[in-house]
């Protein structure tokens, strides 16, 4: 399902730290075209509430807590039950070889949390717009793929 043009782009956030879903989600508050529609702490969460929330996009932290699915495993499980979900994939491991298997994984994006804050907002507009982004750095560093 295709996302209205008048509508605003809708987010959910994934990411085991607190701090980190509060800060993305008060850095897009003011933006007509994007909103955060709900915030998770775990898979599970996010998982079992994903079929009433129908975002456009996911930020989805890598890494969670202990115990929780590797962000591999959840990719391929939300790319085959929510085909349509867009996934901008955040994390702290950007090494060239590490961002390929997650573009590999059918993810539509990775921004690294070396990052600054001021690059989150072009990275899910050009996942909307083009269905995948990368940062120019990591582009050329993987050989052009982007």
């Amino acid at each position: 399902m295709s996302r209205p043009q008048n509508r605003p782009i809708r987010i959910a956030v994934l990411d085991d730290h607190a701090l980190v879903r509060m800060a993305l989600q008060m850095h897009m508050e003011d933006l007509a075209d994007l909103t955060v529609i709900v915030l998770y702490a775990s898979s599970a969460e996010l998982i079992s509430a994903l079929r009433y929330t129908e975002p456009d996009l996911l930020i989805l932290d890598y890494q969670l807590g202990e115990g929780d699915l590797d962000g591999l495993r959840l990719i391929r499980l939300l790319r085959h039950k929510y085909p349509q979900l867009q996934i901008l994939v955040s994390s702290a491991t950007e090494t060239p070889f590490f961002v390929k298997q997650i573009i590999d994984t059918e993810a539509n994006g990775f921004l690294g949390k070396s990052q600054p804050l001021e690059d989150l907002v072009p990275a899910i507009r050009a996942v909307m717009c083009k269905g995948v982004d990368l940062s120019s750095l990591m582009a050329f560093e993987m050989g052009g793929a982007a």
